[in-house]
Formats: C-alpha cells, sequence, structure tokens
C-alpha cells in the first residue's frame, strides 16, 4: 500500500466501522450456532449437512472485510499465494429462543452467563 491508499484504508473504512459503542455495527459474535449432528430420523449427519442457525462475527471477518476494500476500492492486488486461515468453533443447539432484553429479570440472567463464560 502506498501512504495515500493506507489513509484511505483508514478514513474510509476503518474509522468508520471500527467502534465499541453499544449499539454500533457491526456487532462481534462469538458463537456459531448449527443443528445437532443427528436428524428427525435420528441418522448422523456430516459437519457439511448440518445448518448454520447463527453465523459468528469475529476478527478473520473484519480482516477479509479490510481485504476486500483494498482490492476492491483501492485497486491492490493481492498475492496470488496468499490465502487467509482462520479458525471457528461451531457449537450445536437443539433449540434457539429470543431473549426478550425488555424483561430485566432475563437480561440479567443473560449477562451473568457471558460473565461466567470461561
Amino acid at each position: 500500500l502506498t501512504a495515500d491508499q493506507a489513509r484511505r484504508l483508514f478514513q474510509e473504512f476503518i474509522f468508520p466501522f471500527n467502534s465499541s459503542a453499544p449499539g454500533s455495527f457491526p456487532q462481534y459474535e462469538l458463537w456459531r450456532l448449527r443443528t445437532p449432528p443427528s436428524n428427525a430420523d435420528g441418522g448422523q449427519l456430516s459437519s457439511d449437512e448440518r445448518k448454520i442457525q447463527i453465523h459468528d462475527v469475529t476478527c478473520a471477518d473484519g480482516v477479509t472485510w479490510v481485504l476486500h476494500f483494498i482490492e476492491a476500492s483501492l485497486g491492490v492486488v493481492r498475492a496470488e499465494k496468499y490465502q487467509l486461515l482462520a479458525s471457528t468453533v461451531a457449537v450445536d443447539a437443539d433449540a434457539l429462543e429470543e431473549v426478550d432484553h425488555t424483561d430485566p429479570n432475563v437480561w440479567a440472567d443473560l449477562i451473568r452467563c457471558y460473565e461466567n463464560v470461561n
């Protein structure tokens, strides 16, 4: 990147999207939730057959978005052999239930759950 391209990257992409203020987007999502390993008939599903119910949004996504901006908006061509390697953890979910964030007791339970994640 040239100095001008790096300046544009920060001014046009990173500064507008990099925030930790409550309610700002994109929001980090640690959990990648997928359907359980067995289907309704009791048969086992492969990892490829299991449906992702909630996609994670992690630092690897941020790197992908930055690289896309560099290529699409700044016209910089990535090295041919470059490959972004990232890991993710999928958690099996039997059911998903929306949290009632307007109920202070339910919200407090959710916060306690996250405070105890190790």
